[in-house]
């Protein structure tokens, strides 16, 4: 397996003015913001959610996006997660006779993240992955 870019070290190292703020609540279906010096991430996600948010608001600081972003630049935010997040190549070793919640577990992601990563492979991966479960079936 292929270790995947750990946002946990990015912070760590290239954004080491940034602090990271649990946090008990934020509004409705938001499970982290930043605001340029802080990340602040809701507590009592499991470790994947947690890793996954970080990598989502570290994508931002990145972008220097401020403020509220629109769906459109929250999807391009998730899409790049994923992509960081899970490396083609595990997801072609990933065992996909387990449900989806365990490959994800696997990967180290959320469910959703995972989601993501298989919604928007590119035509060439979807190719790849395809032949790759093929074959492990005929197998």
């Amino acid at each position: 397996m292929i270790h995947p870019w750990n946002p946990w070290n990015q912070l760590r190292d290239r954004w080491s003015t940034i602090t990271y703020r649990p946090i008990s609540s934020l509004p409705d279906g938001v499970l982290g913001c930043t605001d340029g010096r802080n990340i602040y991430i809701v507590d009592g996600l499991t470790t994947a959610e947690r890793r996954c948010v970080l990598a989502h608001e570290l994508i931002h600081l990145e972008r220097r996006d401020e403020g509220h972003q629109g769906d459109k630049i929250e999807r391009l935010v998730e899409r790049e997660a994923a992509r960081r997040l899970i490396p083609f190549d595990n997801l072609l070793e990933a065992d996909w006779a387990q449900p989806l919640e365990k490959i994800a577990d696997d990967l180290w992601v959320d469910e959703a993240t995972l989601e993501v990563r298989l919604a928007t492979l590119s035509e060439p991966e979807r190719r790849r992955l395809h032949d790759r479960l093929k074959a492990s079936r005929s197998a």
